[in-house]
């Protein structure tokens, strides 16, 4: 797989972000659209093995666009990576799912989880957390889990969330707005051989963390009446 065309674009991309340049070098686009595109439908297979919850997704319902939004950002038309999410129903999904963003100059991870969920899924969640705090904590202590995987912390409450201040003895956890790990991912990793086999260890190693979510959110769309 021809992965450092795809970096070869977007770093070029990065250099020459605007309408004009895409036109005239669309060919080149498409060639690294159809290389990732390719990567992810591979991903989709071989993780659909072991994780049936996404062995109906199709490729096209993962893929991100590569145009940014105009209303929040001006000046620059592109983004300068590709990303997927493969999750059950897809980019769109309201499940955990496995995501990868694919950028150079060593900007690449691969993760898993679930980011920004409404506020009563992200309620329902944490209330899991709390009453199922070490079921999570087997799969985060795992040693493979923990030498690979960072959680992502960006959006963390300094206290804990309201109507969980007696909480205190539970995960740390329960004070993220979103519940996503993910592995940084070198250049030179993305050139091995053994990348896509690489990429499915990972995901077959977040699969469990994925399923600790699901299971919340699929309980709470029956409470609902939307599944």
């Amino acid at each position: 797989m021809e992965l450092h065309r795809v970096l070869n674009f977007l770093e070029n991309l990065e250099e020459n972000n605007s309408k004009k340049w895409m036109d005239d070098y669309r060919v080149y686009y498409e060639e690294a659209r159809y290389i990732f595109k390719s990567l992810i439908n591979q991903m989709i297979e071989k993780i659909g093995h072991f994780d049936d919850s996404i062995s109906s997704i199709v490729v096209e319902d993962c893929l991100y666009r590569i145009n940014r939004n105009q209303r929040f950002y001006k000046g620059l038309p592109y983004k300068t990576y590709f990303s997927a999410e493969i999750s059950p129903e897809g980019r769109h999904s309201d499940y955990a799912g496995y995501y990868l963003h694919i950028e150079p100059n060593n900007q690449s991870f691969i993760g898993a989880g679930i980011y920004r969920p409404n506020s009563e899924v992200l309620n329902k969640l944490r209330m899991a957390i709390v009453e199922k705090g070490q079921d999570l904590e087997l799969i985060l202590n795992k040693p493979l889990f923990k030498r690979s995987f960072q959680t992502f912390t960006e959006h963390k409450l300094k206290r804990l969330p309201k109507g969980f201040e007696e909480c205190e003895d539970s995960l740390d956890l329960i004070k993220n707005r979103d519940f996503v790990v993910y592995r940084p991912l070198k250049d030179h990793e993305i050139f091995n051989p053994n990348f896509l086999s690489n990429l499915i260890e990972y995901c077959y190693y977040l699969k469990g963390y994925n399923a600790f979510f699901n299971k919340v959110i699929i309980e709470y769309k029956k409470e609902e009446h939307l599944v």
